[in-house]
């Protein structure tokens, strides 16, 4: 029998934004390459909707990858892909405010590689994915508080 090594991870931050503007921001495909540190450019829309899809190209793990996000879910508050970048990831952002901030979710979770080499991989993608997602948070956060030009 084989199992599937589900993997997820789960991190948030605060910024000084209104969450309307951080739902717009992730909601825009052309932004994604600014923010998220291993998408190097993407085709779609400004403002996503469910079933819209982003194509791309990213870097994991130092290969160049074509990728696709299909948005799954779209509301005030939230925004879910499905993402196939080398593996496939389900992808959710959620923006709520407390004690006058905006705090901004994100969970991401995979099923990853399985057999010999799959475990190998699966020991650097996991550590790849915690690294990329505190990353994109940050850089999401510096995005939403700088001027627009």
């Amino acid at each position: 029998m084989t199992r599937n090594a589900t993997f997820e991870t789960v991190t948030e931050t605060e910024v000084a934004a209104a969450p309307d503007r951080v739902l717009a921001t992730i909601r825009d495909a052309s932004t994604w390459p600014i923010w998220q540190p291993e998408i190097e450019a993407t085709e779609g829309s400004e403002e996503l909707s469910p079933g819209d899809a982003v194509l791309g190209t990213a870097d994991m793990l130092g290969f160049v990858v074509h990728g696709r996000s299909t948005v799954v879910a779209v509301d005030e508050r939230s925004f879910d892909e499905d993402v196939i970048v080398g593996v496939r990831m389900r992808i959710r952002f959620e923006v709520s405010e407390r004690d006058g901030v905006t705090v901004i979710k994100h969970r991401l979770t995979s099923v990853m590689p399985r057999g010999p080499m799959g475990r190998v991989l699966s020991f650097f993608l996991r550590k790849r994915l915690v690294r990329m997602q505190e990353t994109a948070l940050r850089q999401l956060a510096d995005q939403v508080v700088a001027p627009s030009l």
